[in-house]
């Protein structure tokens, strides 16, 4: 009977710590719920950053959007990453076609987007380094990266290079 009686205290502690673990707040991932009171995140509560790598001519990207303030602000998940650039051979796509859905982002948390392009398209008229710049697409702020990427582009408007962009998510994408 005894063996019986510590077998349920165990398991009745083991469960409580199981539920205080999971109900933990976590920075990178805490959503807060939505209030009319918080406003869409601003230009000076987030900091973009981009970050690249090179593998058998492809750039593959990562971007990302922290919440740099102490206060939560809403942000738009989805398709709502898009780039800016002077030229007409450059075109964005969605890899995923995702809904707009109305987020609250923690301080401290962040978004991402994965980004891929071609390190060197195979162009017929040749290729030129272009600058490219996202932009998250709410009225609030535009360009999101402070200084431009460079991306070598097809000549021709004819030939088109394409950037490849994941939905703005809560969950760093997987390619």
């Amino acid at each position: 009977m005894k063996y019986i009686i510590f077998g349920i205290i165990f398991l009745t502690v083991i469960g409580i710590t199981v539920f205080a673990f999971s109900k933990r707040s976590h920075p990178a991932t805490q959503s807060v719920p939505i209030s009319h009171q918080e406003q869409h995140c601003q230009r000076d509560q987030i900091k973009a950053t981009f970050s690249s790598e090179g593998a058998a001519g492809n750039i593959y990207g990562q971007l990302t959007m922290t919440n740099i303030s102490s206060k939560p602000c809403h942000i738009s998940l989805g398709n709502t990453i898009t780039i800016t650039t002077d030229t007409h051979t450059i075109v964005s796509n969605y890899t995923q076609k995702s809904p707009t859905t109305d987020f609250v982002l923690a301080p401290g948390a962040t978004v991402y987007s994965h980004v891929h392009f071609p390190n060197g398209p195979q162009c017929q008229s040749g290729v030129a380094q272009k600058a490219i710049s996202f932009l998250y697409t709410t009225i609030e702020f535009r360009s999101i990266t402070k200084t431009p990427i460079l991306v070598q582009a097809c000549v021709s408007p004819s030939e088109k290079t394409i950037i490849d962009i994941w939905p703005l998510s809560q969950i760093a994408p997987t390619p």
